[in-house]
């Protein structure tokens, strides 16, 4: 299997997260080293990941690496560090997490490479 990053997006409400999106990449080395650039590599899942995105993480049969996650907030730092190639991504993710915070539900990006 080539090797792909996926970025699952999370908002909370009602006491919990929910799963509201997945993307992929195939852009992986260049991906993972803006991670590790604007300061998100290696800080691995978060553990209150929502119901459906742990079990699908839980069932996953690949092996999983690169676990990390970020804000909404945060997303300003990987557009600093982001190649054009993937600048206009990061823009499309930006826009749907900002879509959630105003509509007063906190957004957040959970991130994992399949290898």
């Amino acid at each position: 299997m080539t090797p792909l990053v996926f970025v699952a997006c999370e908002s909370y409400g009602e006491g919990a997260w929910r799963l509201e999106a997945h993307f992929h990449l195939a852009a992986v080395r260049d991906f993972l080293e803006v991670l590790t650039s604007a300061g998100f590599g290696g800080r691995g899942h978060p553990p209150d990941l929502s119901v459906t995105l742990e079990a699908e993480l839980l069932f996953e049969e690949e092996v999983i690496a690169a676990p990390t996650y970020f804000a909404a907030s945060e997303l300003g730092r990987l557009l600093g560090h982001a190649p054009p190639e993937l600048a206009a991504q990061f823009r499309a993710w930006h826009a749907m997490t900002r879509a959630f915070e105003g509509m007063g539900r906190p957004a957040r990006l959970i991130v994992w490479q399949i290898e």
